[in-house]
């Protein structure tokens, strides 16, 4: 394959994207974007950066997958606002003999971005010795409404969406040996294939490619009951410790949630708590609104499960506990740290 000048590169990035938004008044091909928010709105911004061999393996991630997830890590920090997506911004480096697999990526990542309606609107190329990829992501909520981490009280009650710890248990098969194809296919440590309905696809497809939770954010903010919320990317533990500093309070854990999560084969509790890359959003509600805020998302259409996890108190702040028979007992923070030596199972994807 003919090897592209960064120029080349760069039209032909131009070239696969969606038609700007309103938001967007000018794209790719200027020094800088320009945006237009609509009135009486707010921006949320976030950035994520992934390095090949501390968060990524490509010899573990199918190429388009990587580019999926890439999307996913960061649009997750949208989704945990309440706000909706309205630019992607990319800056990516890689080997310059590198140029095929960078394109297979980037076709993920443009999945992710027409699944999200989330324009890509800029960025930056460069050569390194290794992948790297950097994301920012402006996203949009009305003035004064996008959530946020330091608004749980005493008495709030603790959810979850989606299906904690699935990720987790996903990377651990693919440290095992386990592969996913380009085309789907799925082989396990001794390379046979895996049936599509196998326990183990699903926990694959959820660290894979994760689906952040924006229409589950939108809701959350828009009822009105949630009081803090946190995207699940370093893993429940961490991430609630996060709400309970933020906000000034103590978390109580249940351990009947604890129990659930693990699912007897493949998911474990250390999973569930400590494992990360869920990208579920863990969120406090208003106990006066919880019947009503059920009761409405119930009803409402494409949205995940969700799962009481415990409860805000007043006591601890900024520590959580662990509901036991013996009364509430401290619980160890685990949870991802790009500043701590990495465990056996990682780098991650």
């Amino acid at each position: 394959m003919k090897r592209l000048s960064e120029e080349e590169l760069i039209h032909w990035i131009a070239a696969g994207g969606e038609d700007a938004p309103a938001f967007l008044r000018r794209g790719i091909g200027d020094d800088c974007a320009v945006c237009r928010p609509a009135p009486g709105t707010e921006l949320v911004v976030t950035t994520d950066l992934l390095v090949e061999n501390r968060h990524f393996r490509l010899t573990t991630s199918p190429l388009a997958d990587l580019g999926w997830k890439v999307g996913a890590a960061n649009l997750s920090d949208i989704a945990a606002m309440g706000a909706r997506p309205v630019a992607f911004f990319l800056a990516a480096a890689f080997p310059p003999d590198r140029q095929a697999e960078f394109k297979a990526i980037m076709g993920g990542l443009r999945a992710i971005l027409q699944w999200a309606a989330a324009p890509l609107a800029g960025g930056d190329l460069s050569a390194a010795d290794r992948f790297l990829f950097c994301a920012t992501v402006i996203g949009e909520a009305p003035a004064g409404g996008a959530l946020l981490r330091s608004g749980a009280r005493p008495g709030d009650i603790v959810y979850i969406t989606g299906e904690p710890g699935y990720s987790a248990a996903g990377l651990r098969l693919l440290e095992a040996g386990w592969r996913v194809g380009a085309r789907g296919g799925v082989r396990d440590a001794a390379g046979a294939p895996v049936p599509p309905q196998a326990p183990a696809r699903r926990c694959l497809t959820r660290h894979l490619r994760p689906e952040p939770r924006l229409a589950a954010g939108l809701f959350l903010r828009e009822s009105g009951a949630v009081t803090a919320c946190i995207d699940t990317s370093d893993g429940i533990a961490k991430d609630l410790r996060q709400i309970a500093v933020m906000s000034g309070v103590g978390t109580e854990i249940d351990a009947v949630f604890v129990r659930a999560c693990a699912d007897g084969a493949l998911v474990t509790v250390a999973d569930a708590l400590g494992g990360g890359e869920d990208y579920e959003l863990l969120f406090t509600v208003d106990p006066s609104r919880e019947a009503t805020f059920l009761n409405a998302y119930t009803r409402a259409a494409g949205l995940p499960p969700l799962r009481r996890v415990g409860r805000i108190v007043a006591d601890h702040p900024g520590e959580l506990r662990l509901l036991t028979p013996a009364g509430p007992q401290p619980l160890p923070v685990s949870g991802f740290d790009h500043f701590r030596p990495p465990r056996s199972h990682e780098p991650r994807a």
